[in-house]
């Protein structure tokens, strides 16, 4: 039977293990390190606060030492953002949100019991604006 042995391999275990390490085992590593840094997320931020309307581009601009795809990681996954109607708007509702949209739904319902099916007639979708002309009106 012949043994290989890498040089240099010994040497390497035994500081190791002189450093204080008890496993011989590979340590767990979930890839590779990231570079969203609290720093770079601190920043995406302020910059989306303060323009919405940003493209990823334009970001890239002002925030240059990464790349595109990781300031996309960033801001779609990290931060939780999603391009709505060219604006970045957070995925998760604020408490003041959904305030305003129990009022709305209460608003309707209240309407809804004095009025009955007839309210039904002057809902708008976007359908009906997006086919209405400019003459038309709807209440």
């Amino acid at each position: 039977w012949l043994i290989y042995i890498r040089v240099g391999w010994r040497s390497t275990v035994r500081h190791t293990f002189s450093e204080g390490r008890t496993d011989v085992h590979e340590e767990h590593v979930t890839g590779r390190p990231s570079v969203i840094s609290d720093a770079l997320l601190r920043n995406t931020e302020e910059a989306i606060q303060a323009n919405r309307r940003l493209t990823l581009r334009e970001l890239h601009k002002i925030i240059s030492e990464v790349s595109i795809s990781t300031l996309y990681e960033c801001v779609a996954v990290t931060l939780g953002y999603h391009k709505l109607c060219a604006r970045w708007v957070s995925k998760m509702l604020t408490d003041e949100h959904k305030k305003k949209r129990m009022g709305f739904a209460f608003d309707y319902l209240t309407r809804y019991a004095e009025t009955g099916v007839e309210l039904l007639n002057h809902i708008v979708t976007a359908r009906a604006l997006s086919l209405a002309t400019s003459t038309y009106f709807f209440t």
